[in-house]
């Protein structure tokens, strides 16, 4: 009855493109295929959600469901059955934005608007996790463009990943991606075992790259204290780039998914880079010498992350957090341009990452409220030609408090978050408050077309290798400094989205204004003797503007679908002694073809083109073709990066500095023409599924070192 009354409904609205197109009726299986236990499962979840998804989901059988912080989507039974891993699900759904790389398992936003967080059942997910996750299981994604303020700093764009778990049994598999024409690759083992409320899993990664045929070409003009001219133009002769990653995890969780989930996550990373080693040829006034760089580093990271849920009746919920972390590096520096210059880094870093939020359902909204604080202690020692002894504490305290539901028509989200900083280094130190309000209005006009208004201020603090006080030099004539005395800055930001949705396509129309006041932006001083040091400061401000629209047809449902992306950038950056702008263009297109066990994939953007500070970059485009196919447990794939390109061009940076002007040019001769294979198998055991809130952990990484 209820697969009959789903095929009433399409066929009501969309009776002549049914009689003209077959295949349409595929969207009425997906309809049913989705059924109303994975309806009634994915409300249970988000009961933020419950009234968008009846109304869209079962009336229109649209497989995006607009939010007020985003997207609800549906990944089609094709997608998920023809994808081997988390990426490749992803890469398949066209996202907005944002660029997914199933050959080196990267997601990144192309318009630079922050990280890509992933996270799975609602907590952060690592590589590994990603990697050896069956798409099968997957009940929707959460794409959160306009993510709330309980997700801290820096997080652009958020990707919720809904899955069910075995509840007995268990899975083991491998994800195994090498490349034929590079000596590059990521491969992944894993195991799960599952009995009752339990489960424990193990995984191991191991993941290298071996590049010799990167060339990079620099073209550097100094303006002397004599305001004479020195041209310095350097370019590669040989290069080496080798790299080798470990990581070992071993995770236990107790979970009853109606009242309580623990989890405790040991992992290990130990990665080693024997070779950064580059030979180039140096052409000056006073004639043509050969220089080198060389450089190696290792380091390694235990975590330590345990976190705990809880129900409290039937609306409450309480979430515990707590993260060690601590990595050791050792860094060797080698640069002969005129005459050597030698140091060593001994990196200790340790952290400890700490939360809390409770959430409460009620009728007509719901509230969540957190708490969350990090301690971080650095010491790094550089010794050689660098002598400096580097110790750091930082602290952060965050805190939270948001609202969001819908009334008729209209979806809102409002919060507010206000975070401290303390920062302590020798004789200097700052403390600082900082606040982001943020609210969020979704109007549903009608069942197809909505208007969102989104405002927020948030707060940047730089990194903290650029607040260090330690001076390392970079070439014959410059040196890269660390200014202790930058401070925090805010960011007001507005942007205006319009969206259409239909079951066969989807526009949505983004206008987007970004004021930056008093930001860490670039700047190079000019000393005496002739040396260059480039450093950051708080100045003036940058502005950017930008238009953007993403478009997405299914031409065939569930056999052939595009989607299309693009935008207008404009950039004005504001310094004490230099104004930059620059208008580019972006663009993006995608096309996906599912043939039975067969799946057809392409996929182009031009990169991401911007100014910031006194740097105008553009980071390389990206092209590939493939294709998959499979049978049983085992799928193969096949993969194309850049075709037709012998040498593509990974970056292009001008320097726009008074003083110092660059034009440097990148490229990676084994990005293209770069065929990649990939085998993935999993073998599952065990049919009884429920909902699972997974836990990985939330690890530092920010080492401090230059």
């Amino acid at each position: 009855m209820k697969r009959f009354f789903a095929l009433f409904l399409i066929a009501v609205a969309g009776q002549n493109a049914l009689s003209a197109h077959p295949f349409l009726l595929n969207t009425a299986r997906l309809q049913y295929d989705l059924t109303q236990k994975e309806v009634s499962d994915t409300v249970q979840t988000d009961r933020k959600e419950k009234t968008i998804e009846l109304s869209e989901v079962t009336v229109e059988a649209a497989r995006v469901v607009q939010k007020p912080d985003g997207q609800l989507i549906f990944p089609s039974k094709a997608q998920r059955n023809n994808s081997v891993n988390g990426y490749s699900l992803l890469a398949k759904l066209g996202l907005a934005r944002i660029r997914v790389d199933e050959v080196t398992h990267a997601i990144t936003a192309l318009n630079n608007n922050g990280d890509v967080q992933i996270r799975i059942n609602g907590v952060v997910a690592t590589k590994t996790e990603l990697t050896s996750m069956n798409p099968k299981l997957v009940k929707s994604i959460e794409f959160i463009d306009n993510p709330g303020v309980r997700y801290g700093e820096n997080v652009g764009y958020v990707l919720n990943i809904r899955t069910v778990r075995s509840e007995r049994g268990g899975a083991v598999g491998v994800d195994l991606s090498n490349s034929l024409t590079a000596l590059y690759g990521n491969n992944t083992a894993y195991a799960k075992f599952n009995r009752g409320k339990s489960e424990l899993s193990l995984s191991y990664s191991f993941n290298y790259q071996d590049f010799k045929k990167n060339r990079m070409k620099e073209v550097a003009d100094y303006l002397l204290n004599d305001n004479t001219r020195y041209r310095i133009v350097r370019t590669d002769l040989s290069s080496r780039y080798r790299l080798f990653g470990n990581n070992l995890q071993l995770k236990y969780s107790l979970a009853d998914s109606a009242s309580y989930v623990f989890q405790a996550n040991l992992s290990g990373n130990f990665n080693h880079s024997p070779n950064a080693d580059r030979t180039y040829q140096t052409l000056t006034p006073e004639g043509n010498f050969v220089s080198e760089s060389n450089g190696s580093e290792r380091s390694f990271s235990p975590v330590l992350d345990l976190y705990y849920y809880r129900k409290l009746g039937k609306s409450s919920s309480i979430t515990a957090n707590l993260v060690g972390t601590a990595i050791e590096t050792k860094a060797n520096d080698y640069l002969k341009e005129v005459s050597p210059y030698i140091y060593n880094v001994d990196g200790r870093m340790r952290s400890l990452y700490s939360e809390l939020i409770y959430e409460r359902q009620l009728r007509p909204f719901t509230v969540s409220m957190g708490v969350n604080g990090s301690l971080k202690h650095i010491r790094n020692e550089y010794t050689g030609d660098v002598k400096s002894l580097n110790q750091m504490d930082y602290s952060t305290l965050y805190m939270f408090s948001e609202v969001k539901g819908t009334w008729q028509k209209l979806g809102y989200v409002f919060g507010i978050g206000a975070t401290n900083a303390g920062y302590k280094q020798a004789t200097d130190k700052y403390n600082y408050w900082l606040f982001r309000p943020k609210f969020t209005l979704n109007y549903s006009v009608s069942k197809a077309f909505s208007v969102r208004y989104n405002f927020q201020i948030y707060e940047h603090i730089s990194r903290i290798a650029m607040i260090s006080d330690t001076k390392i030099r970079e070439n014959s004539r410059e040196w890269r400094v660390g200014n202790p005395n930058i401070e925090p800055n805010k960011v007001v930001q507005q942007m205006l989205s319009f969206n259409y949705v239909r079951p066969r396509f989807y526009n949505m129309v983004d206008i987007l204004f970004r004021l930056n006041s008093n930001p860490n932006m670039s700047k190079y001083v000019r000393t005496a003797d002739d040396r260059f040091y480039y450093m950051q400061a708080n100045q003036k401000r940058i502005t950017m503007f930008c238009v953007m629209d993403n478009f997405n047809l299914k031409i065939i449902p569930d056999v052939i679908e595009m989607t299309l992306g693009g935008g207008i950038y404009r950039f004005i950056n504001e310094g004490d002694d230099y104004k930059h702008s620059l208008t580019a263009y972006n663009f993006q297109a995608s096309i996906q073809a599912y043939l039975g066990r067969w799946t057809l994939s392409a996929y182009a953007d031009n990169g991401w083109k911007f100014n910031e500070g006194e740097t105008l970059a553009h980071n390389g485009g990206n092209v590939y073709i493939g294709g998959s196919y499979s049978v049983g447990n085992l799928q193969l794939s096949l993969y194309l990066q850049n075709p037709f390109m012998q040498h593509p061009k990974t970056y292009h940076t001008h320097i726009l500095n008074r003083y110092v002007t660059k034009d440097i040019v990148y490229r990676s001769r084994e990005n293209g023409n770069l065929l990649n294979f990939n085998l993935s198998w999993n073998l599952e055991f065990g049919h009884r599924k429920h909902n699972d809130r997974q836990r990985n952990q939330h690890k530092d990484t920010d080492t401090g070192i230059m």
